[in-house]
């Protein structure tokens, strides 16, 4: 059922499908027939065609207006067709219920004057922006999104929506949970020219295939999930562009999952820097890529990407601590032609990836505490210095202000190709409490060309080493034929290695991955306080990838132990909780054929302290 509406102004109450008659204000009388409960009514503002030559609309509101009602399940929308306009004007209240919505058209408009007061209450309840949104000097836009009620842009295919925002503008979104929306682009997307800051709290950005949503001046993401609306469809991501003065870029506590790119800073946006903790880049071709100045990335986990972090042309120092796993190309990808833009990677961890880092330009790559694991190629510094020395502290500006710095204690574990490849490296820095640990030996340990001739032997001393000889023997020290490095003048740079260091780096601080946010389980994470992680040998998961059934087997000595296992989704959700042990039995059996199939993680705990964590694939 459906109505057409004119131009009104709103002093009182607009509703449709409220629980009350059409028009009525006073009591119902016996005679009087309220809308029926479970039901839908649409009204829309009259459409010029052929037939009817119509004058705009406009739709003023000063009171309240109210789409659908929650008490009987009824849902209203109001459509505000192409020619017409909505006005919210200051203080007036904005109520949508259940699945009703308020669609502003392609050619329609909604204006925004002083600060509304806006709730979007149930599943896809909310206001659908085809058109444009007006935004006046000093207007906020506040809704508070419960239960799935979200923002809109839906824009038409291959143009942004479009938008006219004045100065000292807001648009704040906040939602329930990270996991229920509070935002959704489809389309080419929404491009936020004007608007002075947006703030996301505590939600979901849903993005269709290639949306993006650009924001020009302050942007805040807290407790946010972007992800795609289809499965199959992969968006370009928030994209920080043309940011100038004191704008500011804060991302905390969210995850960005199946993306293009899951968040662009571009080479127009000339932030002093980019702010990034606790936050997981996940299944996206690249998770983050930056463009220019400098970056403190803390706690940011890569997995899964194509590539983790591309930085293009960064112009000053930049910090990471992070865990990159299962990359396709490198975890970092680093670029700049800025002798100035050093890099300081500390207390990280790169796990099964094709590369670990790549590093180009004049500048420092500087590593300390940092644990590579299993990958084809831990480092790959072209141009510049390398320093991972304990020995060699190295001036460079922080973003937390520290100015001297050191590298040294960093493990490099079983890598299958080569653990640091140069290219007309400058500088090498490599003695200083390093570990070199390989349980077969790879292709090179080090080789490369350096770009200057070197007047001695390269000093590699105080660092651990331990691999194979040429019989197959366990040797503690640099193998001679798994060290290939060239001068300048392609003369073989000659080593030594003699003080060794007689025992493992005692560097313990390297991140593991695990993430608490705000006391929610998210992926991947633990749901305690972090204990120490039990070998892999201790647990045994499989199969993996499952279909119906995954399987737990518990060590055999802890058959007596109680155990909380969790199975967690992407988006931090627990899907599946078992206790297991306290019994004869050493195994715990999860039936997985209710999953969508995708990426979870199995947590273990004891005593509230996680003991274990792997990743497992679900697939039907």
């Amino acid at each position: 059922m459906g109505e057409f509406i004119g131009s009104l102004t709103v002093n009182g109450t607009l509703a449709v499908n409220k629980n009350v008659v059409v028009g009525y204000s006073g009591a119902l009388s016996a005679s009087d027939v309220a809308p029926l409960s479970n039901t839908n009514f649409r009204v829309e503002t009259i459409k010029r065609n052929e037939c009817v030559a119509a004058s705009t609309s406009l739709i003023t509101i000063n009171g309240t207006l109210q789409l659908g009602d929650p008490s009987g399940n009824r849902n209203g929308d109001l459509v505000i067709n192409a020619g017409s306009k909505m006005v919210f004007n200051n203080n007036s209240v904005i109520n949508i219920y259940g699945q009703s919505r308020l669609i502003i058209e392609d050619g329609a408009e909604l204006e925004i004057n002083g600060i509304p007061v806006i709730t979007m209450d149930g599943d896809e309840a909310g206001i659908l922006i085809k058109g444009s949104i007006t935004m006046a000097t000093g207007a906020q836009f506040n809704p508070t999104c419960h239960n799935g009620g979200r923002l809109m842009f839906h824009s038409p295919s291959g143009i942004h929506c479009i938008n006219s925002i004045a100065n000292s503008t807001q648009v704040n979104l906040t939602g329930d949970s990270r996991t229920t929306p509070v935002l959704e682009i489809m389309g080419k997307g929404a491009d936020m020219d004007g608007l002075d800051v947006l703030n996301i709290e505590t939600g979901t950005i849903l993005m269709g295939e290639n949306s993006e949503l650009v924001v020009r001046e302050s942007l805040t993401l807290d407790l946010v999930r972007v992800s795609n609306r289809v499965v199959t469809d992969f968006y370009n991501g928030i994209i920080s562009h043309a940011q100038q003065g004191s704008a500011t870029v804060t991302i905390t506590d969210c995850l960005f999952e199946h993306g293009n790119v899951g968040f662009t800073k571009s080479a127009s946006s000339t932030l002093d820097l980019l702010n990034i903790q606790n936050t997981v880049f996940i299944t996206c071709a690249v998770g983050l890529r930056t463009y220019g100045d400098a970056c403190n990335l803390d706690h940011v986990r890569f997995d899964e990407c194509d590539i983790g972090w591309e930085a293009i042309d960064m112009t000053a120092t930049s910090d990471f601590k992070g865990y990159c796993e299962d990359i396709a190309n490198y975890g970092i990808k680093y670029g700049t032609s800025n002798s100035s833009a050093n890099l300081y990677v500390y207390e990280s961890k790169f796990l099964s990836c094709a590369g670990g880092m790549y590093a180009a330009g004049p500048s420092t790559l500087m590593l300390q505490c940092v644990h590579f694991d299993n990958n084809n190629i831990d480092i790959d510094k072209n141009d510049g210095k390398l320093n991972i020395s304990y020995n060699t502290a190295y001036n460079i500006y922080r973003s937390d202000g520290t100015t001297s710095v050191h590298g040294g204690d960093n493990v490099f574990d079983n890598a299958s190709n080569i653990s640091i490849h140069l290219l007309n490296t400058d500088n090498v820095y490599l003695d200083g409490y390093n570990q070199f640990t390989f349980s077969t030996n790879p292709y090179r340990v080090m080789n490369g060309n350096l770009s200057t001739t070197l007047p001695g032997t390269q000093n590699l001393g105080n660092n651990y080493w331990q691999m194979k000889d040429g019989g197959g023997s366990t040797y503690y020290n640099l193998y001679t034929p798994l060290w290939d490095v060239q001068d300048a003048s392609n003369n073989a740079v000659a080593f030594s290695t003699s003080t060794i260091w007689s025992s493992p780096t005692t560097c313990t601080s390297a991140w593991d991955g695990l993430l608490v946010v705000s006391g929610v389980v998210v992926m991947p994470v633990s749901s305690g306080s972090k204990g120490t992680l039990r070998n892999e040998d201790d647990f045994r998961v499989y199969p993996n990838p499952a279909n119906q059934q995954v399987y737990v087997y518990l060590p055999e000595k802890d058959k007596q132990t109680a155990y909380t296992i969790k199975i967690v989704d992407i988006t931090g959700k627990v899907v599946e909780v078992s206790s297991a042990g306290n019994t004869l039995s050493d195994e715990a059996i999860f039936h997985t054929d209710f999953l969508r199939s995708g990426l979870y993680l199995l947590v273990i705990e004891q005593n509230n302290v996680v003991v274990h964590t792997s990743k497992i694939h679900i697939v039907h």
